[in-house]
């Protein structure tokens, strides 16, 4: 099963791709349906391409451009916005930044206005939310690489990122509540401890896998599915079963069978995932 962008944490769906969309230029299938899950054909399904390749667009106003993240990158973000559970998500975010325009927060390139910068001027919407607003502050959300993001670490005021540290992945990509930081050079495989790991990666599934984590999904809800390492992280595992794999799945890549996080050179094993049935999680 793979998880919608609506309903996160709710609601699931089948994990055969039943394609009714190709792009013509990558080759990349896509399942389309309406908000009930019809499939979508002829003018309707136009009119929801002609929509998801709009959020694209726009969503491009939210790459940082003092730190823009890779060709590689930008490419898997505008895969992700034409599946039906990235265009829910990455549609939040995008009218999140609607709105902020709207109100003065942001300019058109998706940086704070001085308004933005002034907590007294910011709505009452932005107040409402202080784990993603700390201070009632607004804080854009903001697709930034590691190059640029890994000597500043103590917040940038013209992009209202609070602070862009990063957690570094054999992935290549980090986490923020409000951002996500890009690794310009991504990794092809995730490291092996033992006899787990190794598996190719899919970074349209991990993109999904991060946003499981942000408050675009569930942040840990009901997480305790998969087999914990002692001190394991139940929240990687929730994403890794909850997220990732069923994109892995439904592209015809294998799941990934465990999480390890590295810690410098040292690999620490997090916890098993549930298609690792009937085996048992060192």
């Amino acid at each position: 099963m793979y998880k919608s962008g609506d309903n996160l944490g709710k609601q699931f769906y089948p994990v055969a791709l039943t394609a009714n969309y190709t792009d013509s230029a990558t080759g990349m299938q896509y399942r389309i349906t309406d908000s009930t899950g019809t499939v979508l054909t002829g003018a309707a399904l136009t009119a929801e391409v002609n929509r998801r390749q709009a959020l694209a667009r726009t969503l491009r106003n939210l790459y940082d451009s003092r730190g823009l993240p890779s060709a590689g990158w930008q490419t898997t973000l505008t895969q992700y916005t034409m599946t039906d559970f990235g265009s829910k998500v990455i549609g939040k975010i995008v009218a999140e930044y609607n709105q902020a325009v709207t109100d003065g927060l942001l300019d058109a390139a998706g940086d704070l206005t001085l308004i933005g910068q002034n907590p007294n001027l910011n709505p009452a919407w932005v107040k409402m939310d202080l784990n993603a607003f700390p201070g009632g502050i607004y804080r854009p959300f903001k697709f930034v690489n590691n190059v640029y993001s890994a000597s500043r670490t103590a917040g940038r005021g013209d992009t209202g990122i609070a602070n862009y540290s990063y957690m570094d992945d054999s992935a290549g990509f980090g986490l923020f509540a409000q951002g996500m930081t890009l690794r310009n050079t991504r990794v092809k495989n995730y490291p092996v401890n033992g006899t787990l790991g190794g598996e190719k990666i899919f970074y349209l599934a991990i993109i999904h896998h991060e946003f499981g984590h942000s408050r675009y999904g569930d942040r840990g809800a009901d997480s305790l599915s998969a087999a914990m390492a002692p001190g394991g992280d139940k929240n990687e595992l929730m994403a890794v079963d909850r997220y990732e794999n069923p994109v892995r799945l439904m592209y015809g890549y294998a799941p990934r069978l465990s999480y390890t996080a590295r810690k410098g050179t040292t690999k620490l094993l997090q916890g098993c995932s549930i298609y690792r049935a009937g085996a048992s999680c060192p």
